[in-house]
């Protein structure tokens, strides 16, 4: 996959680490975005669907917290969400500094592929994630 190689060259991870920081972040993504705006990036980036349903699961503490909390319909919290996209990262053996690095480098390749409306999309949904990255600060 493109996206893949894209992460791979630029960010000096293996081929795992790639697909699945990847497929995490879309996941994200996915929960958060409008139908019809994930469908967007689904059309622009070749294997999203892939990489999501085979990134790694969170876990650990706040993954449990927030299937507790979506019991009662309590819905999931910025912080909850971190702790996720953290806990994902951190079974691919990558550093939670890592996902800015991630966030600014789907985001170029966002705006290569589709352009501005595609690339705004992209800025919209992963500033929610409250982590500073230049592109998006």
């Amino acid at each position: 996959m493109e996206i893949v190689r894209y992460l791979m060259n630029n960010l000096n991870i293996d081929e795992t680490q790639a697909a699945g920081g990847a497929g995490i972040l879309f996941k994200y993504a996915k929960v958060r975005l409008k139908e019809e705006e994930f469908f967007i990036i689904n059309k622009k980036i070749e294997g999203v669907k892939f990489l999501i349903e085979t990134s790694p699961e969170p876990g650990g503490f706040f993954h449990k917290v927030n299937e507790l909390s979506s019991k009662f319909g309590i819905v999931n919290t910025n912080l909850t969400s971190l702790a996720d996209v953290i806990a994902g990262f951190s079974k691919l053996k990558l550093e939670h500094s890592m996902i800015h690095k991630f966030i600014n480098e789907i985001i170029l390749f966002g705006k290569e592929k589709g352009g501005l409306e595609f690339q705004n999309i992209l800025f919209k949904v992963f500033s929610n994630l409250n982590i500073k990255h230049p592109i998006i600060n």
